[in-house]
């Protein structure tokens, strides 16, 4: 910090002491990103990349199929989740994490 102008040294601790004060008696907490965006975000830039290795002829054309399943499983899963106690629960929380682990593992084992 001794390196720094000593217009911005003034500057920064100024700051540094409003912000300190401010977050002392209000904490504030950033969210993680919520499951339900990120799984929509995660199955459907998977579906994308099937859709294309199947158009391209890189993949069988079976693999359609799971196009439909990736399309359709993060809306089934925040169903089965939206007004239950079970999305609160870190423990359910971790094993769809698991879940959806082991699914991408098998899309990437079905695209070869």
């Amino acid at each position: 910090m001794m390196s720094a102008p000593a217009d911005l040294r003034n500057a920064s601790s100024s700051a540094g002491r409003s912000l300190a004060s401010e977050a002392s008696g209000n904490p504030i907490a950033i969210p993680p990103m919520p499951d339900y965006n990120g799984r929509v975000l995660a199955y459907t830039s998977t579906a994308a990349i099937i859709v294309t290795g199947v158009l391209q002829g890189a993949f069988p054309q079976w693999l359609l199929w799971l196009v439909a399943g990736a399309l359709t499983w993060p809306h089934i899963a925040h169903a089965l989740t939206r007004r239950t106690f079970l999305r609160n629960s870190p423990r359910i929380r971790q094993k769809m994490l698991i879940f959806d682990c082991v699914v991408g593992g098998a899309f990437i084992g079905c695209i070869g």
